[in-house]
This record gives structure tokens, sequence and C-alpha cells, in this order.
């Protein structure tokens, strides 16, 4: 659980050493798609940068998938500062050029939670050792008696 946090800590960390260059927003819009037996309001956008002559065309906000609404508004808003024809900067993964992203936010409720999360695992895992500990302990005194 810790590590899946750490890694994505990390990612994050990376894009936000990648190369920023310029973009521009293609589209923005809503999509609508059925989730877990509910419709939820998707932010959606298209944005293209050009390296080295080649064109390419990204559609990631950031590293994770973009969240969910409840609402056409809440997705709507998302997107304000994303209108199509918006000259942006993005950054761009100097290993993989077809991979850019717009915003490298840590997301520091996940870095703050880490370690709470952390100690939470190891208070289990000492609970589970000792729990096994002792049962081995047992098995040892009756072996010992008979």
């Amino acid at each position: 659980m810790a590590g899946i946090g750490l890694r994505g800590i990390l990612a994050e960390l990376q894009a936000g050493r990648w190369p920023i260059i310029s973009c521009e927003i293609l589209e923005n819009r809503v999509t609508r798609e059925m989730r877990h037996g509910e419709y939820r309001y998707v932010p959606f956008l298209r944005y293209r940068y050009i390296i080295a002559g080649r064109v390419y065309t990204s559609e990631r906000i950031h590293l994770d998938p973009e969240l969910t609404y409840d609402t056409f508004a809440s997705a709507k808003s998302r997107l304000a500062a994303y209108p199509a024809g918006r000259k942006m900067l993005c950054h761009v993964n100097p290993a993989n050029p077809a991979q850019a992203v717009l915003e490298s936010k840590l997301d520091y409720v996940a870095l703050c939670l880490s370690p709470f999360l952390l100690v939470i695992w190891a208070l289990r895992e000492r609970v589970a050792l000792a729990d096994w500990w002792r049962k081995r302990k047992g098995i040892r005194t009756r072996l010992k008696l008979r």
C-alpha cells in the first residue's frame, strides 16, 4: 500500500523535472460515462506540442487519470483554465516525447498520509508477527511436555 503511494509521488516529482515547452489547447469538453452503475462526468482535453519538428498530442492534465465528477458543472469548471486555442506550457518526458502533462503537482494529501499508512501497516504486521510467535512458542512448549 505504501509502495504504491510512494511510486506515484516519485513519478510526480520526476514529471516536475521534465523539460517545459509551449503547447496549445486544441479542445476541451466534458464527456459522460457510465461507471459503477452511475453516470459520471469526465473532463477531457487535447493539446499539441512540437519537438524537433514533430507534432505530438496529449490528453493528460497530470500523470494520474482525471477524476470524475457528479455534475457537468463540476467537470466543466475543472477545464476552465484550459480554453481551446490557449497557449500553455507543458512538461514533456525527455525519454518518451509522446508523454506530456499540463500539471505536475504533487498530491500532498498522499504525501502527508503515507507515513501514517506506513505506521498502520507496521502495527498490523507487528500484531500478526506477535500472534505467529505466540503460536510457535505454544507449539514448542507442548512438544517439550510430551
